[in-house]
């Protein structure tokens, strides 16, 4: 928002009213304050992602990594097989960290970062699982392979090939969730709440107070981070009228629930309705 606009709503004071303008103007100074926290909640959430990205990425890396390496060592001439069958469990925790390490980016997101992030947790799980499977097979002596698909058990020779390719598909989707991750980054995708994206407006907030001050409500007393349920003498029926006549004059299709209206402050309201008004 502009903090001219501030001015803007200032000088509106001879047409709306003096108390009715000390409310627009308290609230535009709030919304000016929100976007520009809004802004460094953005820049925080984008460094937040960033470092939680390079933990991922670091963490895949580093279990592909000791997984190729026991998958090459497993085909050596003379392997240590009961070595690579401890390293093989203990390669186990990495798999974890990847996955702790996922589970953040979840919660962190955006969506579309979920996807590439399970691709390379199961890649890693898969790669790890077959060659568990691989090793027991070479400990025991076995000729075949039985990776518990609808395959046929595979020769030794053929199983290798088999888990071998599966490295280069756990790096194959390292690069992709990378990929999807810079361009979440450079294109600063930030999610920010309604209210700091909303386009202000005094025409908003201006009918919402006429709507209160037609239903006797003295406009001055009110307070713009107060729920509208809380506001002076309004009461269930006030609050009813008023969804209504929000649902009609913004034609709102999706639909304000009583509860979720009366419990908004002014301001969410405000943002709610400027956000379909059209």
């Amino acid at each position: 928002m502009n903090p001219a606009w501030i001015a803007v709503i200032a000088s509106s004071v001879a047409a709306v009213g003096a108390a009715t303008a000390a409310v627009i103007t308290t609230w535009s100074t709030r919304r000016l304050a929100l976007r520009q926290n809004a802004d460094q909640d953005g820049q925080w959430l984008r460094e937040k992602r960033r470092d939680s990205y390079a933990a991922f990425l670091a963490a895949g890396a580093r279990a592909r990594d000791e997984l190729v390496s026991i998958f090459e060592r497993s085909t050596a001439e003379h392997p240590d097989i009961d070595l690579l069958a401890q390293q093989i469990v203990a390669v186990r925790t990495l798999t974890d960290e990847v996955r702790g390490a996922g589970a953040k980016l979840v919660v962190e997101g955006p969506d579309r970062i979920v996807r590439p992030t399970r691709l390379v947790e199961e890649e890693l799980v898969i790669f790890r699982r077959c060659l568990e499977t691989l090793i027991r097979a070479h400990r025991a002596g076995d000729s075949h392979v039985d990776f518990g698909t609808s395959l046929n058990p595979l020769p030794i020779a053929k199983a290798n090939q088999t888990v071998e390719t599966l490295q280069y598909d756990v790096r194959a989707h390292l690069d992709q969730f990378a990929a999807v991750a810079r361009q979440i980054l450079e294109t600063a995708e930030i999610v920010s709440s309604p209210l700091a994206n909303a386009q202000p407006s005094d025409t908003d907030l201006q009918w919402l107070l006429d709507a209160l001050s037609e239903r006797g409500i003295d406009t001055s007393t009110i307070v713009v981070t107060q729920p509208i349920r809380q506001i002076g003498e309004i009461n269930s029926l006030h609050i009813a009228v008023l969804l209504g006549r929000a649902k009609d004059r913004y034609s709102i299709e999706d639909g304000w629930t009583y509860s979720e209206f009366a419990d908004a402050t002014v301001e969410q309201a405000v943002a709610y309705l400027a956000a379909h008004r059209t």
